[in-house]
């Protein structure tokens, strides 16, 4: 169902776009988040979130280039899985019951957090600047194997390649990658 704070934006140009991603994307991002999560409740809940927090970054989702797009959504879906993961099982791991154990010890540190996730951000924007560089080919299977978790079997069926050729094809386009992500790095070094 798309989330109700799509309606709620302002601009129709805006809103539109928003309830083309949610056509476009709503079934991969539900695939991404069921792959981590493994609820079909909590998954919805994901992408519900993800779809929100989307509503801040349009401008910059209508700059990027479609399979750059696809693949910001897949990480950012997959990251908003992989906290919820967390935070139940800190929830779970919280012991209300003994007054021996101290609740603030097991709170993770949300300056340490922080610092994290900044790394992480500024390592998916290289990233997604570096794969815009490579081939479709070389994106395509990169974003099936690292974004999508697919199987090499999968991969091949999906890209029409032998199964034996994959683990070459995806070897490949990592090194591709690498050299373009140090490029980058260098650059930014420079400057």
């Amino acid at each position: 169902m798309l989330p109700f704070c799509v309606l709620t934006i302002e601009t129709s140009s805006d809103r539109e776009f928003m309830v083309k991603i949610y056509e476009n994307y709503y079934n991969m991002m539900k695939a991404v988040a069921m792959k981590v999560l493994k609820n079909d409740m909590d998954a919805e809940d994901v992408v519900q979130d993800t779809l929100i927090k989307f509503t801040d970054k349009i401008p910059k989702l209508r700059e990027m280039d479609p399979n750059v797009r696809a693949s910001y959504i897949a990480v950012s879906v997959k990251n908003r899985s992989l906290n919820m993961l967390n935070s139940k099982k800190i929830a779970a791991s919280i012991n209300y019951y003994g007054l021996d154990d101290d609740i603030a010890e097991k709170v993770p540190s949300v300056e340490g957090n922080l610092i994290e996730n900044v790394i992480k951000n500024e390592d998916n924007e290289t990233l997604f600047k570096s794969m815009e560089k490579l081939s479709e080919r070389d994106k395509d299977i990169l974003k099936f194997k690292y974004f999508l978790d697919m199987s090499d079997e999968e991969i091949s069926e999906v890209m029409g390649i032998k199964k034996q050729n994959v683990r070459t094809y995806i070897m490949r386009a990592r090194e591709k990658l690498k050299k373009e992500m140090e490029v980058l790095l260098d650059e930014r070094q420079k400057v």
